[in-house]
């Protein structure tokens, strides 16, 4: 079969062989149930515990702090609807989220809940003084996603998120385009809450987590068994755990070389662009 040249990595990309490889045994021959309290479901569970190690450790957070999702809005839905509005009823989102966060702020609002919207800049930015200007005293929760799926705008999470903080708010960042691009450090940006998936970053579809600040109090959005500390119910996919750990891992091995070929690659198209297509400028320059 002749494949089309693909250019949407944005959109999703292949598993990384080293992740198939880790995830297959795990399909096959140990595919016992981690919650099983028998030698079997023991192995998985330490494979489990193992990913959550390595998951956690690439966003410098507690492995208590992982709970494993079927992917990014799995993992955006439990950030904003498990959050308690019963004291604060107000949610912030930027006009620049994933179409998920907002149909999970619609629900909110549908709910009860009142939602404000910070737009970006010019420069596809949100900036903190757009952000003061919509928090309120009953703000509960402000969703500001890390890079923006259409434009590649990154927003300066640490100083929104000090922000909100400072007027006892929570801040949820979907950074499920970051993975593959940004080195994420949760204790250097301060946030509550973050989301990921794995295909984004060449891990199984399927699969991704949201990263709980300890102290932070969720309800669970799928009711069910007490996995996951009691946030996610359902039995939990092993191999996709394992597969997504060590596609991160090896994103993170490989993201320096990535930045250098990926910016070689749009410095040439540019090039080519401006010397090949009569009247294309840059930046607003003749």
């Amino acid at each position: 079969m002749s494949l089309p040249i693909y250019l949407d990595y944005a959109a999703t990309s292949p598993v990384d062989d080293d992740a198939l490889a880790a995830a297959a045994p795990y399909y096959k021959n140990v595919f016992f149930n981690p919650s099983s309290a028998h030698a079997a479901g023991q192995l998985a569970a330490r494979a489990l515990d193992a990913a959550r190690e390595r998951c956690a450790a690439a966003i410098n957070a507690a492995p208590r702090e992982i709970c494993f999702t079927s992917g990014g809005t799995e993992a955006v839905n439990l950030a904003m609807k498990g959050v308690d509005y019963s004291q604060r009823k107000r949610v912030v989102i930027s006009g620049i989220e994933h179409d998920c966060v907002i149909a999970c702020a619609e629900y909110l609002k549908n709910a009860g809940v009142s939602v404000d919207t910070v737009m970006p800049d010019g420069y596809g930015i949100i900036t903190p003084d757009a952000l003061a200007r919509v928090l309120k005293d009953d703000t509960a929760l402000v969703c500001v996603m890390t890079v923006n799926n259409i434009t590649g705008a990154i927003q300066p999470i640490d100083a929104l998120c000090a922000l909100t903080h400072e007027r006892g708010a929570l801040f949820f960042t979907d950074a499920v385009q970051a993975v593959n691009s940004l080195d994420l450090n949760i204790k250097k940006s301060g946030v509550d809450m973050l989301a990921a998936s794995a295909h984004k970053f060449y891990g199984q579809k399927g699969a991704g987590f949201l990263y709980v600040r300890s102290g932070v109090r969720l309800k669970p959005v799928l009711a069910g068994g007490e996995q996951e500390r009691g946030l996610r119910g359902g039995t939990v996919n092993v191999a996709a755990a394992v597969g997504m750990a060590k596609a991160y891992e090896n994103a993170l091995l490989n993201l320096e070389k990535n930045r250098a070929y990926i910016s070689g690659l749009k410095n040439s198209f540019v090039k080519r662009v401006l010397a090949e297509i009569d009247g294309a400028y840059l930046n607003g320059g003749g």
